[in-house]
């Protein structure tokens, strides 16, 4: 029988989504079964020349990593599934579990996932997309070791603790333990080798300028490493200001002392901004760094407090790590390890 005009039928896929107007319908996304079936049937007819256990192996890896990628995505960003009609989408996800299939590395495979959300949240072709693509096809031709150096510069040099943190010891229990010091130990000490490795398969370079570890930390993390000043050290339009409780407070170290109210020096301009003092700029400048330990100094009082930060220091300031920076590659990857840890922002922060 012809259907009615005004009479509507509809199905689908498990978990897929239907909606009708009128005498049509409109099908929105795959449902996740057909968005794995469509990856696995990408990655069967793409890769798999292998026979008997080995393309056994290959199919039981490539199922896993897909299943532990949809199972994110459908919980993170499930509209992302429309995007599986993307050659390019396709293709990343392709690449990652051709990787993974061929590995079978616990800490490639999860770096690969949170890769493949992140790529797939992404809807233009922007550097983000580039860049993800090329960390997809990266991070499998680097150990993990190579892999943790990159994340520890990442977490080191271009992440920091958004809060006025007030001691060493809350820098040691949130910044330290919190991140850091809980990526694996590599069995073998970091090389030169392995960050001329990095640079060659783009995800870092190493320049002759350094930053020691001690000095990162005081940078990012300024209120937990200051003796402050004394109100007669402050220019005096400082000290006569009405801002100046809303700029200034009791030094956590030196309570007869006075410190900025921001968590790192980085964030003056801001608050100054926020609070209107932009007359009071250069007397807030004169002040920022005053009482602020040397990045020696903070070493020295983060190892006293907790020994266990000892090999961290000596791994960063003994090997070429100091003198890291990542690239648009090395970005999305160390971003991909952040988020293990709780991280929330956006890879658009950093590109």
């Amino acid at each position: 029988m012809r259907q009615r005009p005004n009479e509507q039928e509809q199905s689908g896929g498990e978990n897929s989504t239907n909606l009708q107007a009128g005498g049509d319908l409109v099908y929105i996304g795959p449902s996740r079964e057909e968005v794995k079936e469509i990856a696995l049937a990408v990655f069967q007819q793409n890769f798999l020349e292998l026979r008997g256990i080995a393309e056994d192996v290959a199919l039981a890896r490539a199922d896993k990593i897909t299943t532990e990628f949809l199972t994110k995505m459908y919980a993170e960003a499930p509209e992302a599934a429309e995007r599986f009609s993307d050659p390019d989408v396709q293709r990343s996800v392709f690449n990652a579990q051709r990787e993974y299939a061929c590995s079978g590395e616990d800490d490639l495979g999860q770096v690969l996932v949170d890769l493949l959300v992140d790529r797939v949240k992404e809807d233009d072709r922007n550097l983000r997309t580039l860049a993800l693509n090329e960390a997809i096809t990266a991070a499998p031709k680097l150990t993990e070791a190579q892999r943790r150096a990159i994340a520890l510069a990442f977490l080191v040099r271009y992440t920091r603790v958004p809060a006025i943190l007030p001691n060493a010891q809350s820098v040691i229990d949130v910044r330290l333990r919190g991140t850091m010091l809980t990526l694996p130990v590599p069995t073998e000490p970091l090389r030169d080798v392995d960050f001329q490795h990095i640079e060659y398969v783009g995800a870092g370079a190493v320049s002759i300028s350094e930053v020691g570890l001690g000095d990162a930390i005081r940078t990012s993390q300024t209120s937990a490493f200051t003796n402050g000043f004394s109100a007669e050290q402050m220019p005096e339009d400082l000290r006569d200001s009405p801002l100046r409780h809303r700029l200034l407070m009791p030094c956590f170290r030196n309570p007869e002392n006075f410190q900025l109210q921001v968590p790192a020096t980085q964030d003056v301009d801001d608050l100054i901004k926020t609070l209107g003092a932009e007359h009071l700029r250069s007397s807030v400048v004169q002040v920022q760094e005053l009482g602020v330990l040397s990045g020696a100094e903070v070493e020295a009082d983060l190892k006293a407090r907790a020994p266990d930060v000892a090999a961290l220091f000596e791994e960063w300031n003994g090997t070429a790590l100091k003198n890291v920076t990542l690239t648009s590659v090395g970005l999305a990857l160390g971003h991909a390890y952040w988020r293990r840890f709780g991280g929330d922002a956006p890879l658009s922060v950093w590109l």
